[in-house]
């Protein structure tokens, strides 16, 4: 359900006459934003983690959310963004509270929560948010990333024989920028990162193609995927402050 006669600026808000928790106001924001934008958000936090200060933009960009709540919230489109931003900020401080609760009421790496009806794997979310965390702080470090992000040579021989594969003489610096490339654009969305020039992997990935011939020789997915995430635990490995869930 999205929509109602709520305003912009009181869905956070309680109603007159009746004390609402801060639990009940983020419960009421969700029912606003909707099942589908609530699944479209999560997905985007797995893309660009949880540092809502720096990466809201492009949370609300990867998952279409301004388009879809202006819909049903006329107003103006400051006002508009605004309160879709703290609609978003509450629900994201929410879900990592509930994922912290989780992780501390089992060691089961299969738990999962429930978060506002959408069923979410605990440890899958909190390694994928402690891992681009590190994979923020490494590039802050760098004024000019493209230039100097890079990975030492004992990085490249901890990475798993599983991840590697014969890609068109794919090295330790397509590694670092397919990284970089999670970092600027989210992880998952490999085709904006082939289509940046700054990270080099034109021909290193896929052309968007339904052709199986020209898609020979190329990287699937499933396989970015899984070395996206080797890399990123690798990553995280050489940080021992990363707060990452022990295997």
């Amino acid at each position: 359900y999205m929509g109602g006669d709520s305003s912009d600026d009181e869905i956070l808000k309680p109603k007159k006459g009746r004390k609402v928790g801060r639990r009940d106001k983020i419960a009421a924001a969700a029912a606003e934003l909707g099942e589908k934008a609530l699944r479209g958000f999560i997905r985007a936090i797995k893309k660009f983690g949880a540092d809502f200060a720096n990466r809201l933009d492009d949370i609300i960009s990867d998952a279409d959310l301004l388009a879809k709540y202006t819909k049903h919230h006329p107003g103006e489109p400051a006002q508009q963004t605004r309160a879709l931003k703290e609609v978003l900020i509450a629900l994201g401080e929410q879900l990592i509270t509930q994922m912290g609760e989780s992780a501390q009421l089992s060691n089961d790496p299969k738990a999962s929560f429930s978060f506002y009806g959408i069923n979410i794997k605990t440890d899958e979310m909190m390694r994928r948010v402690a891992y681009l965390r590190v994979l923020a702080d490494k590039v802050a470090q760098y004024a000019d990333p493209v230039r100097h992000f890079t990975l030492h040579n004992p990085f490249q021989t901890r990475m798993p024989r599983t991840v590697n594969w014969d890609v068109r003489e794919w090295g330790s610096r397509d590694d670092a920028m397919l990284l970089l490339g999670c970092h600027f654009h989210g992880v998952g969305n490999w085709d904006a990162m082939r289509d940046d020039p700054r990270l080099g992997l034109q021909k290193k990935l896929a052309p968007t193609s339904s052709d199986a011939t020209l898609l020979a020789g190329y990287p699937q997915p499933e396989q970015l995927r899984r070395r996206a995430e080797t890399l990123l635990k690798t990553l995280a490995a050489d940080v021992p402050t990363a707060s990452v869930p022990a295997t």
